[in-house]
């Protein structure tokens, strides 16, 4: 009765989003529902209708059969004494006989009412079967077409995830908004080999550093915190001839190019806070710069000639 006989449809969130397909859609099949669930109410309220006739009908019986009992009682009654008239010859025969044919009319008729009310009872009982066959064939088609649909479901969901892999793998998402530089891939539906560096992104939102290259032959003379003097070769020398900054950290080991850049140690080198305010919104990620690092005992050079997409550039980026 639960399948059958809710008045509303429950519909999954993902598709109560207002869109007018949808909704066409929503409608179509609630109207469907409403039709189903008209129709089945309206051919058991039919059955029921008869069934409370024929129940009406055997109330009616049962007062004609307690009727005729009375009656029947009294023809005995009559009969009774009319008989012992008759046996002293004071009463004629053929009132005594049309007694008995009444007597026997009654008990015919309440036998007849007897077989009229049996028959009516398994015209009801057949009526009150209709009803639970018609719910049953109901509920079994419903149930058999919710199947259909949930395989069909199933199977769209697969195709569905099978096509946003597909539409995922067309579209390469950044972690991060930034400035881009150093674009690999120019080609429209070309192939990208897997691992293959696309693009680089400096963040827009993080501080901005200066990466530097330094000779594995000058590094034991550095040490974090060595002061570092830096030159930008793209900004006006009249206005910014030099900014000072700060070495923050060397990478532990050497590191290797594939591209035959000799190997170099990866240092960080972080601008002081007088140095940012004056130098102010002149710094973009991906200058040049050339920066001497103050060692105490002599400076030690690290030349930048490319942009920090290969790591082989100093150049300022954010982290």
């Amino acid at each position: 009765d639960v399948v059958v006989r809710t008045p509303t449809i429950e519909f999954l969130e993902t598709l109560e989003d207002g869109k007018r397909r949808v909704a066409r859609v929503i409608a179509t099949q609630q109207a469907i529902l409403d039709t189903r669930t008209q129709a089945l109410e309206t051919d058991v309220q039919l059955l029921s209708y008869k069934i409370d006739q024929q129940g009406e009908r055997v109330a009616g019986l049962k007062d004609l059969m307690s009727s005729n009992s009375q009656q029947i009682l009294i023809l005995e009654d009559e009969l009774n004494g009319l008989e012992a008239l008759f046996e002293r010859g004071h009463a004629p025969k053929s009132r005594m006989l049309a007694l008995k044919r009444e007597k026997e009319r009654l008990a015919g008729q309440q036998a007849s009412h007897r077989a009229e009310i049996a028959q009516i009872r398994t015209a009801m009982a057949e009526g009150r079967l209709q009803i639970s066959r018609l719910e049953t064939d109901t509920r079994e088609t419903v149930l058999t077409q919710l199947k259909e649909i949930q395989l069909g479901i199933e199977d769209l969901m697969e195709r569905r995830q099978y096509a946003a892999d597909q539409l995922a793998r067309t579209e390469i998402v950044a972690p991060y908004a930034g400035q881009v530089f150093g674009v690999n891939v120019h080609a429209v539906n070309g192939v990208i080999g897997a691992g293959a560096p696309l693009l680089s992104i400096v963040p827009d939102d993080e501080e901005l550093v200066m990466i530097v290259r330094i000779s594995p032959s000058e590094i034991d003379r550095v040490q974090n915190g060595d002061s570092v003097r830096i030159r930008f070769p793209s900004l006006n020398a009249s206005r910014t001839p030099e900014v000072r900054g700060t070495l923050k950290t060397v990478s532990a080991d050497v590191l290797v190019e594939q591209d035959g850049i000799a190997p170099y140690y990866r240092a960080v080198v972080e601008l002081t806070e007088q140095e940012k305010e004056r130098v102010g919104t002149e710094l973009t990620p991906g200058m040049q710069a050339n920066a001497m690092i103050q060692t105490g005992q002599r400076t030690a050079l690290s030349y930048l000639t490319k942009p920090l997409a290969d790591f082989t550039a100093v150049s300022f980026k954010e982290e």
